[in-house]
């Protein structure tokens, strides 16, 4: 999708020639020794063509393109290669002939390093010219490959947020055809044209970080193809009528006892933009459709330590500069087009963006979601999302304890309840809509078979006392009104009248 490549990635490797076998993951980015052979003519790298090999050692050597890769360039010398690896530089000179040759059968192997998934994120970040300041802030996190998480820090995700991040095949997830590029491009391009004149199909430009209304969304559609270091830009709020709620499902593995795919969301995702340290509202599901996207996610588990870090910023941006190189529990993870990540109810994550491309997301619950909740809203991070956002938090806790309830997880409901009582009844002060159904909510679960015969997580009921005991002591009180008089000192009473009024 994006025109501007200089330089690509190790998988899109140029063969040097046409008489030599070739892989493309033994041409190391930087600081390696290259040899290069009569034969070859073409730069594998950047794809560049000559007449010579002389003048493709030339190239390499001083080229502005290959300037940062450090690299060193000789010629074949008598048949016989270098292959000592020195501290500094890798040797490079996996092309052997497709046909036998005596004079290189004994050779000595080549030795390479295996580089971690973080560092093949940073060269790839390097490579594309990334802003190096945001590089340098990737390059600090502590962060473990997907496939090699150590044993601390999955249990501290499995702690904590009830398992890690996953990737899966996006093929798994549509019901439907998926839309190509073409298609997606097209419908954006329409909605935008429609928009003029219906304003509830009008797109959302964030420029780093917030909505700009003086910055068109056609400029972001440019960006695709023509993308801006400096103001990369995203589109929200796309409703195209090709990609549909219907069209997706969870995979299987996921899909065992959680709700239908909710709140579904696309985004328009241009290189270079990225999204600050965070948190979203839900279990999250993500795909890239179509046929180009790259992205990078950094993902924190929500542990006591990362909260309480998270907290200190008070909102603030550049959240990574000042806390990533602190945070526990990192977990790497790229996803390319035609793949899906899921991230866990209120995972801390960070997202770059490789290549541009069109997102689609969903929300849904788990019966174990609940306890997402109350630890972020009992940790007072609601305040620093925005009015919007923590509306929403809060309505989505009361979904979160209903489908608990509904799905046999009463005891993680109602320690959840009463572990943000104190925040809850703060909130239902000032939200009297939020407030009647939190009260229904509660009235249907005490009247239900559910709640017979449960023991209170607080320790001080259980069995037949239990209802009157969460009424007594639990239930939701909204009046402005000070919960007892002078006449009645009695706690017991102070909260009967709580609950009366």
């Amino acid at each position: 999708m994006e025109t501007e490549i200089l330089l690509v990635p190790p998988e899109e490797r140029f063969e040097p020639c046409d008489c030599c076998e070739f892989n493309p993951t033994d041409w190391h980015w930087r600081n390696a020794t290259l040899t290069i052979r009569k034969c070859m003519d073409t730069c594998v790298y950047c794809g560049e063509k000559f007449p010579r090999a002389s003048r493709l050692r030339r190239h390499l050597k001083d080229s502005r393109k290959h300037k940062d890769q450090r690299l060193t360039v000789v010629k074949e010398d008598a048949g016989r290669r270098p292959w000592k690896i020195t501290k500094t530089h890798k040797n490079i000179d996996n092309c052997s002939p497709k046909h036998k040759s005596n004079a290189r059968s004994d050779h000595a192997p080549n030795f390479f390093t295996k580089i971690s998934t973080h560092d093949e994120q940073i060269l790839y970040l390097e490579r594309e010219g990334f802003d190096k300041r945001e590089v340098e802030t990737f390059r600090g996190l502590k962060l473990s490959a997907a496939d090699d998480i150590p044993l601390e820090v999955r249990q501290l995700w499995e702690e904590y947020n009830g398992g890690v991040p996953e990737i899966f095949d996006a093929r798994r997830c549509w019901v439907a055809t998926p839309p190509t590029d073409a298609e997606l491009l097209e419908a954006t391009i329409d909605q935008i044209y429609k928009s003029k004149s219906d304003p509830s199909l009008v797109c959302s430009v964030i420029h780093r970080g917030d909505p700009d209304n003086n910055i068109g969304p056609m400029r972001a559609v440019a960006q695709l193809a023509f993308p801006d270091l400096w103001n990369p830009l995203k589109l929200l709020d796309l409703r195209l009528p090709i990609v549909r709620n219907v069209m997706l499902k969870l995979p299987k593995g996921l899909s065992a006892g959680a709700s239908e795919p909710d709140n579904l969301q696309m985004m328009l995702t241009t290189k270079y933009s990225s999204s600050e340290l965070h948190f979203d509202n839900g279990e999250g599901f993500s795909v890239i459709p179509g046929g180009a996207g790259k992205k990078f996610f950094a993902t924190f588990v929500n542990s006591p330590r990362n909260i309480k870090l998270f907290k200190s910023t008070e909102g603030r941006e550049a959240k990574l500069d000042e806390i990533g190189r602190d945070m526990e529990g990192g977990i790497t993870y790229t996803i390319d087009s035609g793949e899906a990540i899921y991230l866990p109810s209120h995972c801390f994550h960070a997202v770059w963006t490789g290549k541009g491309c069109f997102l689609v997301s969903f929300d849904f619950l788990r019966p174990k979601s609940v306890k997402g909740y109350s630890r972020i809203i009992s940790a007072g991070l609601d305040r620093y999302i925005g009015e919007n956002h923590q509306r929403d938090l809060f309505d989505r806790f009361l979904a979160a304890f209903e489908f608990a309830i509904e799905n046999g997880r009463v005891y993680d409901a109602l320690f959840s309840w009463i572990e943000l009582l104190d925040r809850t009844r703060e909130w239902a002060r000032e939200n009297p809509k939020w407030s009647k159904e939190a009260i229904s909510l509660c009235e249907a679960f005490l009247s239900s078979s559910a709640s017979r015969g449960q023991i209170c997580p607080c320790g001080e009921s259980q069995g037949k006392e239990f209802r009157q005991h969460f009424r007594v002591s639990h239930f939701l009180a909204v009046s402005r009104k000070p919960c007892y008089d002078e006449k009645s000192k009695n706690p017991r009473k102070r909260r009967h009248r709580q609950y009366n009024e």
